[in-house]
């Protein structure tokens, strides 16, 4: 699984990365997981991944996004081996997710149980 977590301050450089774009490809090509949460879809979008998929972002990323992809307010975003979600106040829904592909759904609900998230 690949996560991607882009800060403001360097959203520009992993838009023009080529070494990520050849990674995002690779995983996208091996049918691996891709995740991305708050402005981390503009990479995909620039490396050309999950296009015509749905997914989500940050709002603000919304109209950048909305031509390449089924854009969703949703806070989380699963569409086949791609994850998205929307920003910091959507992370837990992001590693619940997550924790939900790659163990289970019962896993999600002891971790829920334990953090007292319910």
């Amino acid at each position: 699984m690949l996560l991607c977590k882009l800060l403001l301050f360097n959203l520009s450089a992993f838009e023009k990365s080529v070494k990520l774009h050849s990674i995002l490809k690779s995983f996208e090509s091996k049918d691996k997981w891709v995740t991305a949460i708050c402005a981390s879809p503009i990479a995909l979008k620039a490396a050309k991944i999950g296009l015509k998929k749905r997914l989500t972002s940050y709002p603000s990323f919304q109209k950048d996004l909305q031509d390449a992809y089924q854009y969703l307010q949703d806070r989380v975003v699963i569409d086949g081996k791609l994850i998205t979600s929307r920003g910091p106040g959507t992370s837990f829904d992001f590693a619940y997710a997550l924790v939900g592909v790659l163990v289970n759904d019962d896993m999600v609900q002891t971790i829920k149980s334990g953090m007292c998230f319910q």
